[in-house]
Parts: C-alpha cells; sequence; structure tokens
C-alpha cells in the first residue's frame, strides 16, 4: 500500500542514489546487450571514435556502459538538485511511497 507523504526538500545524496542505480542498472546492461550483439557481428561498440568489434567489444561494453552511466548521473543529479532546490521554495513537494516489510517485524 503506498502513502503520501509532504517534504520540504529532498537530500542530494538521496537523489545521488535514486538516478545511480536508476541509470546503471539500464544502462550497463544495455551496453553488455549491445557488446554481445556485437560478438555475433550485428552492430558495433564505439570507443575513442574506434568502432569495436567482437571480443573486443564485448570486453570493452561493460566500461563503456559505466562511463556514459556515471556521466549521466552527475549532469542529471546537477539539474535535478537545482530544479528541486528551487521549487523547494516554493511549495513541499508530495512523495508516494510504499514501506518496505523489516524482517521479524509483525504487522
Amino acid at each position: 500500500m503506498y502513502r503520501d507523504i509532504k517534504v520540504k526538500r529532498i537530500s542530494a545524496g538521496s537523489m545521488l542514489k535514486l538516478i545511480a542505480i536508476g541509470l546503471y542498472l539500464s544502462i550497463v546492461p544495455l551496453s553488455l546487450l549491445v557488446g554481445v550483439l556485437s560478438l555475433f557481428g550485428i552492430g558495433r561498440v564505439m570507443w575513442n571514435g574506434r568502432p569495436l568489434y567482437g571480443l573486443t567489444a564485448l570486453i570493452a561494453s561493460p566500461f563503456v556502459g559505466v562511463f556514459l552511466a556515471t556521466m549521466l548521473t552527475a549532469i542529471v543529479w546537477a539539474g535535478c538538485s537545482f530544479g528541486l532546490w528551487v521549487f523547494s521554495k516554493y511549495r513541499p513537494i508530495v512523495l508516494e511511497l510504499q514501506e518496505a516489510d523489516l524482517p521479524g517485524s509483525e504487522r
């Protein structure tokens, strides 16, 4: 069950965690898939302007994904931090949360 909470602002560290988890768990597997596809000759991985194919692309693709996810995390986090800081000056933020079930807790 979801419940709404009103918060004045969200910490920059919490936003960084959310953005990083989302981007790393989507971009790195996608880049690994591109590496596997290039292993079979379906596409390529670009590194320093050079196309990589085959086993080299499979080895390089996770590094490309981590690099891309890191850069996007930094850019998106900076923009979101500034935007939500400005937004918090005018009104509180309403979030929908689902509580986690803690082990050993009875309801």
